[in-house]
């Protein structure tokens, strides 16, 4: 769906579990992200990149990704996508400087097929120090949770109560990239 019909033809709550999030379509205006081939130039784009890093102009299509970031920010993200483990399709990494600007950024790295999507918006470390101290009393909570639907019940509940969301759905996505809820919590609504 576009801005405009997003904007002039409101959506009902029930129907963001019918959106196939794991597709580009446009990003929230405070982010921006860059999908990459896998020689590192840029494929896709948002079109806000150039307001979310600070660059006088939207990078093109094609674009080595060294001309828009900074070679230490590549080397990062690209230890990041080497260092994880078991999470093969999403890396974070937090409070990064992309460009020579002094702003930092937390990314969330995406592999499809050969290529990487980056996401990125403004770090908040003042957030972030307040969000990571709720992390490890939420992990002592599902801890000793022993089956899986109990699990993702308990971790939708956990964290839509740590977040402030009105719903928090979690899904399990097949190997045809279809995907189902099997848990969510939603704040009763009058």
């Amino acid at each position: 769906m576009d801005l405009y019909n997003l904007c002039h033809h409101p959506r009902e709550l029930s129907e963001c579990d019918c959106e196939p999030i794991h597709n580009i379509a446009t990003a929230q205006g405070f982010g921006g992200f860059v999908k990459l081939k896998s020689d590192w130039s840029i494929a896709h784009r948002s079109l806000n990149v150039a307001d979310v890093l600070g660059p006088t102009t939207l990078p093109n299509v094609g674009l080595k990704l060294r001309n828009l970031f900074q070679p230490t920010a590549i080397e990062t993200l690209k230890k990041a996508l080497v260092d994880r483990e078991n999470r093969p399709e999403l890396t974070r990494v937090f409070g990064l400087q992309l460009t020579a600007s002094h702003a930092t950024f937390d990314c969330a790295l995406h592999t499809v097929g050969d290529g990487v999507t980056i996401a990125f918006e403004p770090h908040n470390s003042f957030g972030f120090a307040g969000h990571t101290s709720l992390i490890g009393p939420i992990l002592a909570q599902l801890e000793s949770v022993t089956d899986l639907p109990t699990l993702c019940g308990k971790a939708a509940k956990l964290v839509r109560q740590m977040l402030g969301y009105d719903r928090v759905m979690i899904y399990r996505f097949h190997a045809d990239e279809t995907g189902k809820v099997i848990a969510e919590d939603a704040r009763k609504l009058c």
